[in-house]
């Protein structure tokens, strides 16, 4: 109750009032005794409410958050209804829920991601204005509970790749983390019969270790998330290189692939829960059949290529650089082989030739013994000179190497040659 004393004129105002209020107003004039009252109800309008109070969040899962809060301490107005607001750390545009009744302090955002961190507020509206709300709330954050990770993609053999019998070169996706901490990255080897199909993910074993003999399924090698991420950047990984590693205690071998067998590699990634638990995901196969012991002897050349020049120059780079250096192996491998087989070829040829000429040369002694026999004859000089030349011919034929020059040699003997072409190394 306020009263106003000694109010001169018809008018005064009266201030201090609570907006959205019924007060009674009763006027008295005063002369020398105190008159009649007159009274009148008025209410006072309504202003935006001031900002609902103490908004907290609990009962987080991984796509959830539920929000709380406490009506505004001024509603300043009938209440209509609440408004709660979020969005993602790394964005600024805030998305608003639907009217929440006034009845109601608590509301449950759905449709979140894993492991992200939203910023919260809440709003209030009255009977001022209902298109306007109250000013926000203190805005807060809170993280949605990590879930399992992204279902990783398929490894896919390297452009590098040759086939091999005993390791498969392939390129390694990378992993999304963005559903919460990832612990570890293995590959798993499945080996299969020979025409398997690649069996159902729900067919993978829950627990797969590390190679025990005569196992089908275990994991060759095992990352951390850090190593990982370090290595998808060379792009190459390698499945059989016969590497041993230790991880969290247990000891990994990368096992040679046997010949002629089917393998299906998997990327399996390992995330964690706040509380520890691990979380796996699985993605589907490649599928790799391995060569025989003895189809390609340059894999060890295309491996070692990939995995360190890939290092240096990248991927891209690698890929083009180790083609280049396969294809200079083969070049040189075949090189090799041409000269070997024209040395075995010289060789034998050498041999032939040496042959010949003895004999060539005892044909022309025999052939001065029958000339002189027949020394009557008018063609003996002719005979032994035409041997005699031949001979020495010949011989220097073969010092020189110039064989297309030696003349071609007659016998009169019907038990001797009656042609000898002295013939072209390469020929022979």
């Amino acid at each position: 109750k306020t009263t106003l004393s000694n109010v001169t004129g018809l008018s005064t105002p009266i201030d201090g009032l609570i907006p959205s209020r019924n007060y009674t107003v009763t006027v008295r004039a005063f002369t020398v005794e105190t008159g009649p009252a007159a009274s009148l109800i008025v209410n006072t309008l309504s202003i935006m409410p001031s900002p609902p109070l103490n908004v907290t969040v609990s009962g987080p899962t991984s796509t959830s958050l539920l929000v709380m809060w406490n009506s505004p301490m001024n509603p300043n107005g009938e209440l209509q209804f609440y408004m709660v607001y979020h969005t993602g750390i790394y964005s600024t545009n805030y998305k608003k829920s639907d009217p929440i009744p006034i009845s109601e302090t608590t509301y449950n955002l759905s449709g979140l991601v894993p492991y992200t961190e939203y910023s919260i507020y809440v709003t209030a509206t009255n009977d001022a204005r209902i298109d306007a709300e109250s000013e926000s709330s203190a805005v807060i954050s809170r993280h949605t509970l990590p879930s399992h990770p992204r279902t990783p993609q398929t490894p896919s053999l390297s452009d590098v790749h040759v086939q091999s019998a005993t390791r498969a070169t392939f390129v390694a996706p990378d992993v999304d983390a963005s559903n919460g901490p990832v612990r570890y990255i293995d590959f798993i080897i499945h080996h299969a019969a020979l025409g398997s199909s690649a069996p159902p993910l729900s067919a993978v074993p829950s627990v797969v270790g590390p190679y025990v003999e005569g196992s089908d399924w275990y994991v060759a090698v095992r990352y951390s998330y850090t190593e990982y991420q370090s290595k998808v950047a060379s792009n190459q990984f390698t499945v059989g290189s016969g590497s041993t590693r230790t991880m969290g205690g247990l000891r990994y071998r990368n096992m040679p692939l046997k010949p002629e067998q089917v393998y299906f590699i998997y990327l399996r990634v390992i995330g964690v829960y706040e509380n520890g638990k691990e979380m796996p995901s699985i993605g589907q196969p490649l599928k790799y059949v391995t060569s025989d012991q003895t189809s390609n002897s340059f894999t060890s050349t295309a491996t070692g290529c990939s995995e360190s020049v890939g290092m240096i120059i990248g991927p891209a780079s690698a890929s083009f650089v180790c083609l280049l250096t396969i294809a200079a192996h083969i070049i040189i491998w075949r090189y090799r082989k041409r000269v070997q087989k024209r040395f075995a070829l010289e060789q034998r040829s050498n041999l032939s030739l040496e042959r010949m000429d003895s004999s060539l040369c005892d044909i022309v002694a025999n052939s001065e013994t029958i000339a002189g026999r027949e020394a009557k004859s008018n063609d003996e000089n002719k005979t032994t000179a035409h041997y005699d030349v031949f001979c020495a011919t010949s011989n220097s034929a073969v010092n020189s190497n110039e064989y297309q020059d030696a003349p071609l040699v007659e016998t009169k003997q019907d038990n001797l040659y009656e042609h000898v072409d002295v013939v072209d190394r390469d020929e022979l």
